[in-house]
């Protein structure tokens, strides 16, 4: 048996780690990156044939690169194919069996692309260098050669080579087989739990939801209504993400419960718009109204009269990954509506967008809403705001306004007035600059006669509210 014999066995199994560990790992975790994932997650889709979906062209991808290989070595540098067909490719279907699942297990913990590689990485090059593919087991130490027998790699070397340079059956090679089923049903029960998980979480009522020791949100109430918009308005991290990842379906609180329609009756934008950027137009919305079993005639005839009121109708062959900014969020939230949902949840749909396109994406959700439809959209301007039915706003995961545009007005406690310069002293702390002049809170008036005295809109009365907050907090922390 020659160094050049044992090569080509053993590169096969390189060749499925990587397509089956690196190339999964990071194509599952870039569709995370773009929020298609998390569209995934929110549609009536079974968790299991999402999976699937992902898994399959990798697996196929990778049976067809084996293949290539094999051809080399057998054609080109006649390597020796003695065993049986059968008894390989059952080898090399448990093999690659594991390392989908350990690709699919990687991107359920990555957060980027970055990590992924790095972790994958991790994975291939200890089963590169302790399988036995470039030495032998026997001359590994043996304080660290107890990791062979952990990895996959090593008994697909020995499946490999046994069938295609000794010709031994499926018996001889029972050992390597038995454990690598093992192997795979250890991992890929692992990965499947895991990507579930993140597909199908477990569940207008208060609730709760925290990362690690951070909570994101706490004691929130939200209650959407048919035909009306809602505004969730706030600043980063004050928790507008957390909020409508859990009314769509995507996050589950920690606490406290969602009451929401069936997933078929949701339609969700998730902030980094869950459009597929290698697919037209045309073919996004397909995908769409397929994941909800809608006509072919009845989306067509929807995305016609959509397509063409936000400016795309001319558009719908282009890729995604080609339009601007703004057409790419109108393209998504026509995808969201399409279906025609009872509850549509769109995370920040304006932001970064033109005026032209903001006042398409506008007439998109003014029409879900005279449709019937429950809009809850989240927002960091307040201008937007004032066009909503009701406005929640939030601060650092707590409620720190809500109700009707008025109703916030109206719950603001003392007067604004105007100055045109900043005020001295402890006046300063409720001062703010807004436009060309200052504003300051007198939470006890005194006296405002001969005061310039300005009527509060929504946005003053949410910064009275955030800046009441912080002085409180001040308050009890020093005391």
């Amino acid at each position: 048996m020659t160094a050049a014999n044992c090569s080509p066995p053993g590169i096969c199994g390189v060749v499925l780690v990587f397509v089956g560990t690196i190339i999964t790992s990071l194509g599952v975790v870039r569709e995370r990156q773009s929020g298609t994932l998390e569209q995934l997650a929110v549609m009536p889709l079974k968790p299991r044939d999402v999976v699937l979906g992902k898994i399959v062209p990798y697996f196929l991808v990778a049976t067809v690169d084996l293949i290539i290989v094999l051809a080399v070595g057998i054609a080109v540098f006649g390597v020796p194919f003695r065993g049986s067909p059968a008894t390989f490719a059952l080898g090399a279907l448990l093999f690659l069996f594991v390392t989908l699942g350990f690709g699919v297990l990687i991107s359920s913990v990555s957060q980027n692309q970055g990590q992924a590689i790095q972790l994958a990485m991790m994975t291939l090059l200890p089963q590169v260098l302790l399988s036995g593919l470039i030495f032998p087991l026997s001359s590994i130490v043996a304080g660290v050669r107890w990791i062979a027998y952990l990895l996959p790699l090593t008994y697909f070397n020995e499946i490999s080579r046994g069938v295609m340079l000794r010709a031994e059956p499926i018996g001889a090679l029972w050992q390597p087989f038995v454990f690598l089923a093992l192997l795979g049903v250890v991992v890929v029960t692992g990965a499947t739990l895991r990507f579930r998980g993140y597909l199908a979480p477990s569940s207008h009522e208060r609730h709760r939801r925290r990362y690690g020791r951070k909570t994101a949100l706490s004691g929130i109430t939200l209650e959407a209504t048919a035909s009306q918009v809602t505004a969730v308005v706030g600043g980063d991290g004050a928790g507008k993400t957390t909020l409508l990842r859990c009314l769509a379906g995507s996050l589950a609180p920690t606490s406290g419960a969602v009451h929401k329609p069936a997933k078929d009756r949701i339609g969700y934008l998730p902030a980094s718009s869950g459009i597929y950027p290698d697919l037209t137009v045309s073919e996004n919305l397909d995908f769409r109204a397929t994941g909800y079993k809608m006509s072919r005639q009845a989306w067509r005839e929807r995305a016609a009269e959509y397509l063409d009121r936000a400016g795309l109708a001319d558009a719908t062959n282009r890729l995604a990954g080609q339009l601007s900014g703004g057409m790419r969020q109108k393209l998504a939230v026509i995808a969201a509506m399409l279906h025609q949902p009872e509850l549509l949840v769109l995370d920040e749909p304006t932001t970064g967008v033109d005026p032209v396109s903001r006042s398409g994406l506008w007439w998109l959700i003014a029409r879900a809403a005279a449709e019937g439809c429950a809009v809850v959209l989240a927002t960091s301007y307040l201008d937007e705001a004032e066009r909503c039915a009701c406005v929640l706003v939030l601060d650092a995961g707590t409620t720190l306004a809500a109700g009707t545009r008025d109703e916030i007005v109206a719950a603001m406690p003392g007067v604004l007035c105007g100055a045109t310069a900043k005020p001295d002293g402890e006046a300063a702390r409720r001062a703010w600059r807004r436009g060309g002049r200052w504003r300051v809170w007198e939470e006890r008036p005194k006296d405002t006669l001969g005061a310039d005295l300005i009527r509060p809109d929504l946005q003053d009365a949410v910064t009275v509210a955030a800046i009441a907050r912080e002085i409180k907090m001040t308050e009890e922390a020093a005391a």
